[in-house]
């Protein structure tokens, strides 16, 4: 298991700290849509610049690296459980084009949306796959 998916286990910094609760919330429900750091940072009542570096050192990762994450980890689920062309999943999961979805999916798990098809219609694919580098911190801050 990856120390991402470790610190996802133990409470997170989401959880511990309002401001990015309501930006995972916000996240979690229009992740289909285009979500820029400034939207998030008004959800968070922060400027853009300082929730970025405030992000940055509470959740362990930059929010860009986050999202992609967790767009990815929607695709997986997406995929486990239908049989949609690749772009439209794509498009579904926020992603711009089925080339930018491709190369994050390739990033995250180490192989690109096709493999990851094929191993879970063969049973090899039973988790999700982790992003090597992400970690939560073990106390993050509150608040501000």
């Amino acid at each position: 298991m990856s120390n991402f998916q470790s610190a996802l286990i133990r409470a997170s910094a989401f959880e511990q700290c309002d401001r990015l609760a309501s930006v995972k919330a916000f996240c979690d429900s229009h992740l289909a849509e285009k979500i820029t750091l400034k939207t998030v940072a008004d959800i968070a009542c922060l400027e853009y610049t300082y929730f970025s570096s405030y992000f940055h050192n509470t959740v362990g990762v930059r929010f860009g690296d986050w999202l992609r994450y967790q767009r990815v980890l929607r695709a997986q689920s997406v995929i486990r459980g239908s049989t949609m062309p690749l772009s439209k999943l794509a498009k579904q999961c926020g992603f711009n084009n089925l080339r930018t979805f491709q190369r994050a999916f390739r990033r995250v798990t180490g192989m690109t949306p096709r493999q990851f098809r094929r191993e879970v219609r063969l049973g090899f694919a039973a988790y999700n796959a982790p992003l090597p580098g992400f970690s939560l911190p073990e106390s993050p801050a509150d608040s501000l």
